[in-house]
């Protein structure tokens, strides 16, 4: 997706696959750790978890920042602050809150346990899937589609 420009309403509709591949890229650093309130159940060498997570904590605010400012520019380029602007704010304030959360885990990489920050990161990202794609994405690539057909042919 370009800035705004040439970007497919469609492509919100569907769950990217970036975030599936987050969740699973996430089960791969330990997957025991939703079983489990004390500690990863990884190798007393730490199996590298740090590394994994810090590594997908990176791809993820990367792909994020890209996705929501994209998201935004379309939301502006097609007046989706005019024409909703409730749905707008509140679409845009859930884009500062998970931007916030990731920066939360990140920020403490080096100070708490692996097992606390996959916890949660696994909640950030089931809160995204559970309430943000369908409350916020669905609900703008309808909007969008309406309003990128020709004058008399909306809804």
């Amino acid at each position: 997706m370009s800035p705004g420009q040439g970007f497919d309403p469609a492509a919100l509709a569907s769950e990217p696959p970036q975030m599936t591949e987050a969740l699973r890229r996430l089960e791969a650093i330990c997957p025991q750790f939703r079983q489990s309130d004390q500690a990863c159940a990884c190798r007393p060498d730490g199996g590298g978890c740090h590394r994994k997570l810090s590594e997908l904590l990176a791809d993820l605010m990367a792909f994020l920042v890209d996705r929501f400012r994209d998201e935004e520019l379309a939301m502006k380029r097609w007046l989706v602050t005019v024409v909703d602007p409730r749905a707008s704010s509140s679409h845009i304030e859930d884009h500062a809150d998970f931007t916030a959360a990731l920066g939360g885990v990140i920020v403490r990489l080096d100070t708490s346990p692996v097992h606390d920050l996959l916890c949660e990161l696994d909640g950030i990202l089931r809160r995204w899937r559970a309430e943000h794609f369908p409350t916020h994405d669905q609900y703008l690539a309808a909007l969008l589609e309406r309003l990128a057909q020709p004058a008399g042919r909306g809804a």
